[in-house]
């Protein structure tokens, strides 16, 4: 892993469902007056704005490559990134609820009121299992192109520090150390509520077919406490 360069911004990947909006009020202490959010207006359908490149500050918000909002798209220079990481089968089923949740209370871009609110997770989860181009998948937020054989060189050439969400404030208080900062309660906010019943096949066959996804979290599971 890298050490941090106050001489730069450091880039905060919120990975959608990974903790992102308990990370931001976290972030605001560690980074007072210079937190900066990233993040496509969905209602105005606007998108985000992009930050002057200041010292000891920090950009946090969601990079999607593929919506063209990336890092590659707005900060090519950047060169030193934190995230916090979840299994990625639980980040789909956290999606589902979520949007759920959303479309109940009439707050959901995607769904709106549609058919699909009376789905099944199950059903929900056989879908995107399926698709070419499930969402969300953690390598459209992730700098430059990962693969099966150079993932431990990206990560370890640009991250300043990798978290897990499963070990969320442990985490945190190893990264607030990293950044030259006192360890920080944190409190987890914007969980959506969930039911049991999901098929144990499922997770198998999305692991199956998502071997690098799958890869970069155990590698972060395996060093996120020695980093």
């Amino acid at each position: 892993m890298i050490e941090y360069d106050k001489s730069e911004p450091i880039l905060s990947i919120h990975i959608p469902r990974c903790g992102g909006k308990s990370l931001t009020p976290w972030l605001a202490q560690m980074f007072p007056g210079k937190l900066h959010r990233h993040y496509f207006d969905e209602a105005k359908n606007r998108m985000p704005e992009k930050h002057k490149w200041q010292v000891d500050s920090c950009i946090h918000g969601h990079f999607n490559k593929t919506r063209g909002f990336g890092i590659q798209d707005y900060y090519p220079q950047a060169r030193q990134f934190i995230t916090i990481l979840r299994d990625p089968f639980e980040v789909l089923v956290s999606r589902y609820y979520y949007e759920k949740q959303n479309a109940r209370e009439n707050r959901s871009f995607r769904w709106g009121r549609s058919l699909e609110l009376d789905d099944h997770i199950n059903t929900y989860l056989e879908k995107e299992i399926k698709k070419e181009h499930y969402h969300p998948n953690i390598l459209d937020y992730l700098p430059g192109d990962f693969t099966i054989d150079n993932y431990k060189d990206q990560i370890q050439k640009y991250f300043i520090y990798v978290g897990i969400l499963e070990d969320f404030q442990f985490s945190l208080d190893r990264l607030a150390v990293k950044l030259g900062n006192l360890p920080l309660k944190v409190e987890r906010l914007n969980r959506a509520p969930r039911h049991p019943g999901i098929d144990p096949g499922l997770r198998e066959n999305f692991k199956a077919l998502h071997p690098l996804e799958y890869a970069i979290y155990h590698y972060a599971v395996a060093h996120y406490k020695s980093w």
